[in-house]
């Protein structure tokens, strides 16, 4: 029946007469097209240069601090797991130039495994999308993007960065373009001994040095006014020694390498706008138990990605698009259970979106995949956007959603569970936009319902296991502003966000673990000429670390707040000089049990731009 479906869908498509119309490429390579053109229905959080500049060090620190989802961090550096809107890690999505790179290990990505500098562009979309980017998007998606420029010439960035406990990080961007061909190279490194006291506490960071790699490369080029190609690269590098608690504690380490390739071809064929992606991804990791031992697990994994997406304009008004990819993954492992194993999925979908009336406009999709061992529900969305007057907008959007398993789900031993189901989810949301010039107040109430949630719960002993638990039902509000003001030589802006979010065991009535009921963060920048400064500053309400609230375990409310200057001259090239305070006003706190975070730490900066 779907299959009927998706071929009744496009005979129909294909019966509408085709126009021949002028053709002209853009002067921007998008790659993931589908975030602008399948996001009106929804809020997309984008963050520019200057911000994702402010917070180089760690996608966390860049997210954490600028956006509503709050992360599970085991310390500076250490593995850090995003929580969207009550949901768990494995249920955001982290997209590469539209190509998901969740771990087919873990089942989600790692933020403190890269840094915001080696993208042009990274956008927050709170809310269901598994009908656009498929499994794991359930609370929301992260989208880091190259987006490649033309006729902008030659350029050259240079980063260095250097603050307390020996923390360097450096950064260097080539770009050159033409009206064909566009080109960029990048290269960061982030390293510290993160050696950092707490004499309050009588707590000393042992074993917590880390240092990462990250190479980037991205090609472009313009065939003709019909067809251009790109070609996008990232090979990343990273040791990381995990901190123990206790002075003689065992120490380990955990090494990891990623490979990723992207190769698309981007086509218009008179109302058709074709685009295809072809995707390597590579995992490599070891975990070694002892220092001066071999690694006690080691797994590897190639996936290979083909993926089409085609929109036929059927008028102005008015786009239809289908969506086909197909993925293939093989894995190995060694120490863990997971021997050989593999997974190949197919998924359709069918998108539209139509301006019905010039205030009203709504989208709607479907999906359908076929994925060895499971059988995934028919997923749907559909929303609107309605403007009745200049600055005011209302949107609204229900999708279903959905997760498979991970490879360590099913596999790791010990504890793995052959016996899991997928995930489903059930989700509503209702957003409304106030916008006055440059100034945007906006507000999100949402709806989760989720079933079959797998979590790793303790089975026997020190054994955990993940399990299919009972439903769980996420709700909340989010609240986003931008303002910004300009006076004489002076630019004021501030950006704020607030998250309420209860994330519930339906027959317990007790909070998840690890999801804070209340989150802010406020950032107020002032620039007055080549000289500026800025305030930043997050809190964090109480967290509960188990699954019964119980207050023995609970982690206490917390804030931090950092501050910078910057003084920026030149002509033929402009010199950045930063210096940073790192929580400014010397509090403690810990976003997990027993991972303390540094207190008051310095950082300066070096930018030039050539």
């Amino acid at each position: 029946m779907r299959i009927y479906y998706f071929l009744l869908f496009i005979l129909l498509a294909s019966s509408v007469e085709a126009q021949m119309d002028t053709i002209h490429l853009s002067d921007v390579i998008v790659s993931d097209s589908r975030l602008k053109n399948q996001s009106k229905t929804q809020q997309v959080l984008i963050l520019n240069d200057s911000v994702i500049t402010k917070n180089s060090n760690s996608l966390t620190d860049l997210l954490n601090l600028n956006s509503s989802i709050y992360f599970k961090e085991n310390g500076v550096g250490m593995v850090s797991s995003p929580s969207f809107r009550g949901t768990t890690a494995q249920q955001t999505s982290v997209l590469w130039n539209g190509i998901s790179i969740n771990s087919r290990f873990l089942g989600q990505s790692d933020f403190n495994s890269g840094t915001g500098i080696n993208y042009d562009e990274i956008a927050i979309k709170p809310g269901g999308g598994s009908v656009i980017y498929g499994s794991g998007a359930i609370g929301g998606s992260v989208h880091l993007n190259n987006n490649l420029k033309f006729r902008k010439g030659l350029g050259v960035d240079l980063l260095a960065k250097y603050g307390s406990f020996n923390t360097l990080g450096l950064a260097g961007k080539f770009s050159n373009s033409n009206d064909r061909l566009s080109y960029n190279l990048s290269y960061a490194r982030n390293s510290s001994d993160n050696d950092f006291e707490i004499e309050s506490k009588n707590y000393i960071n042992r074993n917590g040095q880390f240092w990462n790699n990250t190479f980037d490369g991205s090609l472009g080029y313009k065939l003709d006014a019909r067809n251009q190609f790109s070609l996008f690269l990232q090979a990343y590098q990273d040791e990381r020694h995990f901190a123990i608690v206790e002075e003689y504690a065992t120490k380990t380490k955990y090494e990891n390498q990623n490979f990723r390739g992207l190769l698309t071809w981007e086509n218009r064929w008179n109302r058709l706008n074709s685009n295809f992606k072809l995707a390597f991804l590579n995992e490599d990791f070891k975990f070694y138990d002892r220092l001066e031992d071999d690694p006690t697990s080691h797994g590897k994994l190639n996936s290979l990605i083909g993926k089409y997406d085609g929109t036929f304009r059927v008028n102005n008004q008015l786009n239809t698009s289908f969506l086909a990819e197909y993925t293939i993954d093989r894995a190995k492992g060694d120490g863990n259970g997971i021997v050989n194993p593999q997974r190949n999925t197919l998924n359709l979908a069918l998108l539209m979106s139509h301006q019905l009336l010039d205030k009203l406009y709504y989208e709607a999709g479907i999906r359908t995949e076929f994925t060895e061992d499971y059988e995934s529900p028919l997923l749907y969305s559909f929303g609107v956007n309605y403007s009745p007057i200049k600055f005011y907008e209302a949107k609204f959007n229900i999708s279903k959603n959905y997760r498979v398993p991970s490879f360590n789900d099913l596999y790791w031993e010990p504890g793995g569970n052959l016996d899991l189901k997928a995930e489903n989810s059930l989700q509503f949301e209702l957003g409304q936009n106030f916008t006055w010039k440059k100034n945007t107040l906006g507000v999100n109430l949402y709806y989760n319902d989720i079933s079959d949630m797998i979590r790793w719960v303790p089975m026997n002993g020190f054994v955990w296991s993940p399990m299919n638990t009972d439903e769980v039902i996420s709700k909340g509000v989010e609240v986003f502003t931008h303002l910004q003001k300009s006076f004489a030589n002076h630019h004021l802006q501030l950006n704020a966000n607030y998250s309420y979010t209860i994330s519930r065991n339906k027959a317990t009535e007790k909070q998840l673990s690890y999801v804070p009921y209340h989150k802010a963060n406020v950032a107020l920048t002032h620039a007055y000429k080549d000289f500026s400064w800025f305030l930043q500053g997050m809190y964090v309400g109480e967290v509960f670390s188990t699954t019964d609230e119980s207050e023995m375990f609970k982690i206490d409310k917390y804030q931090v707040w950092n501050a910078g200057v910057n003084y920026e001259f030149g002509s033929n090239y402009r010199i950045n000089l930063g210096f940073k305070v790192n929580n400014l006003f010397n509090y403690y706190y810990q976003p997990l049990l027993y991972r303390p975070m540094p207190m008051r730490n310095y950082g300066l900066q070096l930018k030039i731009n050539l």
